[in-house]
């Protein structure tokens, strides 16, 4: 079966333009002279479900790997993944500070432009709110119930936004409560801690019910600024 990337002919054009700004210049990568040579990148590599995941203790799958090693076949790219047990802020800080020289699945706000260089679009997403299976509290339209819930986000995710514009349009009001990882905050909603989760439609999750999606938008490869 062909995967999303070999039917998605854009993806091409995506990856041609990625490989000219990894080598326009970034310092964090080794490039040698002679043609044919590997260039090792470090790639931020944070756990996500569906995005980025390790199986088995030892294979790396998911989205965010996919499109990895398609643009591996277009470049002598030696990847390095950093970072499995690190939390997606974490993440841009490290990019800063160049312990990682690129970072995928990051949406465009006016922050992060201030401080990163980003690729064409590698792929689009939705914000989801989700709530427990079996909450039969909450139900899709009617956001007069909504009022009062506690609900989790990721820390330094630009979904964040999002949510607070969902909540404002539909005139209800919500708890915040932030999560380091997606791992602790799906644990939170199971055991009841909060009431439901704001998070990326990319991210598998189980036991979860959606009552609404919002806010498409592309996400990107992100660089240092000065890397451009």
């Amino acid at each position: 079966m062909k995967t999303f990337f070999e039917t998605n002919k854009r993806i091409r054009i995506v990856i041609l333009l990625l490989f000219l700004l990894i080598l326009s210049g970034s310092a964090g990568i080794k490039v040698h002279a002679e043609e044919g040579s590997v260039r090792t990148v470090k790639v931020g590599f944070f756990a996500l479900p569906g995005y980025h995941e390790i199986v088995d203790n030892t294979k790396r799958q998911g989205y965010g790997v996919d499109f990895l090693m398609l643009m591996q076949r277009y470049a002598n790219l030696n990847y390095q993944y950093i970072g499995y047990d690190r939390t997606w802020e974490e993440m841009q800080q490290m990019l800063l500070d160049g312990e990682i020289d690129l970072l995928t699945w990051a949406r465009k706000t006016p922050e992060r432009e201030k401080k990163f260089a980003f690729s064409e679009p590698i792929g689009s997403s939705n914000v989801q709110l989700n709530v427990r299976a079996g909450d039969g509290r909450y139900v899709a339209g009617e956001y007069e119930k909504y009022n009062g819930m506690k609900v989790g986000i990721l820390k330094g995710s630009s979904h964040n936004a999002a949510m607070a514009e969902f909540a404002k349009q539909k005139g209800f009001v919500y708890k915040v409560k932030e999560f380091p990882d997606t791992q602790t905050m799906s644990q939170a909603l199971q055991s009841g801690k909060i009431d439901a989760i704001a998070s990326s439609s990319l991210r598998k999750h189980t036991g979860e019910r959606t009552l609404a999606e919002f806010s498409p938008e592309n996400f990107y490869v992100i660089v240092r600024k000065d890397d451009k």
